[in-house]
């Protein structure tokens, strides 16, 4: 389940429709939302199935691709957290995008902490989920340019939001009021 989820299953619940309609047909991209309701209520398995993290990371369950370093995230903690210990940004990384490291392939239902990269013997899998991560970065995470009918006129890219506010998310194009 992604958060985006809880606008759908919140909207079908009240018996309201999630689909933007003033948004068909243009540059907006469609409400990205499945309604877990069914998931919730009875346990069935969830219709998502895909999960965009970030530019660098995504599911296609059960595995997790994850390319390039991941800032201080990429760590194992100890069984008690937190305790004394500090975090060092050291992570070695998966790939960082050069030639013949395809990254990290985890099986997050059989190894949710991440310790077994089976990225050199199941390529076939990471060609897949790079495609979708590609698609996805493509689509979701076009910044720096005006995509929405000049109603956004400061925009940020997505490496200059993440150096000015590290750890954390908001929007990369706002409209610019007069005051």
């Amino acid at each position: 389940m992604h958060i985006t989820d809880w606008y759908c299953t919140f909207s079908l619940f009240a018996g309201v429709n999630p689909i933007d309609t003033k948004a068909i047909g243009s540059p907006v991209p469609p409400v990205d939302c499945l309604d877990m309701w069914p998931t919730i209520a009875t346990g069935s398995p969830s219709p998502r199935t895909d999960i965009t993290l970030s530019t660098d990371a995504h599911i296609q369950w059960p595995f997790k691709l994850v390319l390039g370093k991941q800032r201080g995230k990429g760590v194992w903690t100890g069984i008690r957290h937190p305790n004394a210990t500090r975090l060092t940004n050291d992570d070695a990384g998966c790939g960082n995008g050069q030639p013949g490291t395809p990254g990290c392939l985890f099986n997050i239902a059989e190894d949710p902490t991440e310790h077994v990269d089976l990225a050199t013997s199941l390529p076939g899998i990471v060609a897949n989920i790079s495609a979708a991560l590609n698609a996805a970065v493509t689509t979701q995470f076009q910044t720096g340019h005006d995509h929405y009918y000049g109603i956004y006129t400061n925009c940020t890219t997505l490496a200059e939001f993440v150096e000015k506010y590290p750890g954390f998310g908001g929007p990369l194009c706002y409209a610019v009021t007069a005051q």
